[in-house]
């Protein structure tokens, strides 16, 4: 019984999703789909998000940080902390480690992780497919790039465990 209860809307959003991607791929023939094309059609499907900003910020920040940087952070901080001075005195120095790595995270990969979720999340497509939608074939390397860096790291990491 529950079954037929639920058969009807699971069917809509099925036929829903089946010509939103086939009206997305007639368009893409003749490579003339705009982004605001593709925003009006998309409002038609209603699909999952986030409930609030808080979501959206802890997701960010867990694909900033990672697990390694969990564990690597503290020992790096402390290993920093302090450094043999020309006289043989201990000076601190692990306010300059966590300012360069402050940084480095809001200059660089706060940008660029936000950048890549917005793009994934807009386009729904990979990588490589995103940024030439968007910048155009000469730029495609940037999205391959993307994808070369995940794959070693990735493959890093593997090798670590």
């Amino acid at each position: 019984m529950n079954i037929i209860l639920f058969k009807r809307p699971i069917k809509r959003a099925c036929l829903n999703a089946m010509k939103f991607i086939v009206s997305i791929a007639e368009k893409a023939k003749d490579e003339t789909v705009k982004p605001a094309e593709v925003i009006e059609e998309r409002k038609a499907i209603k699909t999952e998000s986030f409930g609030s900003s808080v979501g959206i910020i802890f997701s960010c920040l867990g694909c900033v940080v990672g697990t390694g940087n969990i564990w690597r952070f503290p020992r790096i901080a402390a290993q920093n902390s302090y450094e043999q001075g020309k006289d043989n005195s201990n000076q601190r120095s692990g306010l300059v480690f966590l300012i360069a790595w402050a940084i480095c995270l809001f200059l660089w990969s706060s940008p660029i992780i936000t950048i890549e979720y917005s793009l994934g999340r807009f386009t729904r497509v990979s990588p490589i497919v995103s940024v030439y939608k968007f910048l155009g074939r000469y730029m495609i390397w940037i999205g391959s790039w993307i994808t070369a860096v995940t794959m070693i790291v990735r493959f890093a990491y593997k090798k670590q465990k």
